[in-house]
């Protein structure tokens, strides 16, 4: 990929600087505590999902999705960053996930097909939904931000999507596209400057080009970087994950008001 980061129309690139401590220019001191949570996935399975709260009252809640293999932990550094824009979030335990992150998922086992996941998922915009949030933004990770983009296709009520490392990770080889092709709303697509070359650019391209999405959607991609959300994490990814945090946190600003 040619450019380090490419900023398409309507989001101003970000700035490359380290993001300020949580406690700094915020008015908490300590990130927030996640609290656990329960409700149903779509085929009625128990889903367990981290809520993490702003202070005050927020309009805007975000949807975290982990990667094959981990849990909700993968963004146990990143809520809290997130929290303290001002923007609640809810990380979710998928059923296709493992001990990446300790202490492991709560629901789900290494070995579950990655389309078992998305129950989960609609699980967790149900619950956002009920709690009348103006809102709703879904991030993936992997697997879970190629579903991600079939949530937006196919649920209005997605606001906007951030997608880490979206990939054709199922039997049919176009059915991300495809997905993707179909979303309406503003999204941001991360990924290794090795994954933009072996698909992930053309699957960026390959966008249904509507207004919302000409005016704000944003490609990032950084040397040094790692697969999926884990690439925000400063112990996987010290080299950029500062520069993946504040294109996301730009992207939220363009988007959603917390």
């Amino acid at each position: 990929m040619a450019a380090a980061l490419i900023a398409i129309a309507g989001c101003n690139q970000p700035v490359e600087k380290r993001p300020a401590p949580m406690n700094e220019g915020k008015p908490v001191t300590q990130p927030p505590k996640a609290a656990q949570i329960e409700f149903k996935a779509s085929d009625g399975n128990r889903v367990v999902a981290d809520y993490y709260n702003a202070a005050g009252e927020s309009s805007t809640i975000i949807l975290l999705f982990h990667q094959a293999r981990s849990n909700a932990n993968e963004y146990a550094p990143i809520a809290p960053r997130l929290v303290a824009e001002g923007y609640d979030c809810l990380a979710t335990d998928q059923r296709s996930g493992g001990d990446m992150y300790p202490p492991g998922n709560r629901i789900g086992s290494p070995g579950a097909p990655y389309m078992a996941a998305y129950p989960d998922m609609l699980g967790a915009l149900k619950w956002a939904k009920a709690k009348g949030y103006k809102t709703i933004v879904a991030w993936g990770s992997s697997y879970s931000a190629s579903l991600a983009l079939k949530l937006a296709a196919e649920h209005s009520e997605v606001d906007a999507v951030l997608a880490f490392s979206p990939g054709e990770y199922f039997d049919d080889e176009t059915i991300v596209k495809d997905w993707n092709m179909k979303v309406q709303v503003p999204t941001l697509m991360a990924m290794t400057p090795k994954e933009g070359e072996e698909g992930g650019l053309l699957l960026y391209e390959a966008s249904s080009h509507s207004e919302a999405r000409k005016r704000a959607d944003m490609l990032v991609s950084f040397p040094g970087s790692v697969h999926g959300s884990s690439t925000l994490r400063e112990d996987k990814n010290p080299k950029s994950y500062h520069k993946y945090l504040q294109a996301a946190l730009s992207f939220l600003k363009a988007i959603a008001s917390p």
